[in-house]
């Protein structure tokens, strides 16, 4: 298994990176560690999030998620 910091020397340099996300907390789930991996490279990361929020499998007891979120 390698490493982290290997991990991490093998990515691409960039100035930044946009992860689109149809569902709020996909960019944690599902990209969190490659975000933080750019972010520690350098590079500024932003989240685009395609939906109110309304709808969520987890925490479904939370109130009004859309407005929470």
């Amino acid at each position: 298994m390698r490493s982290r910091d290997d991990v991490l020397h093998d990515l691409p340099v960039i100035e930044s990176v946009l992860a689109v996300c149809a569902h709020p907390d996909d960019e944690s789930f599902a990209l969190g560690a490659v975000l933080s991996a750019f972010a520690e490279r350098g590079a500024r990361t932003s989240v685009l999030c395609l939906t109110h929020g309304e709808a969520s499998t987890l925490g479904a007891d939370m109130g009004d998620l859309h407005q929470i979120r």
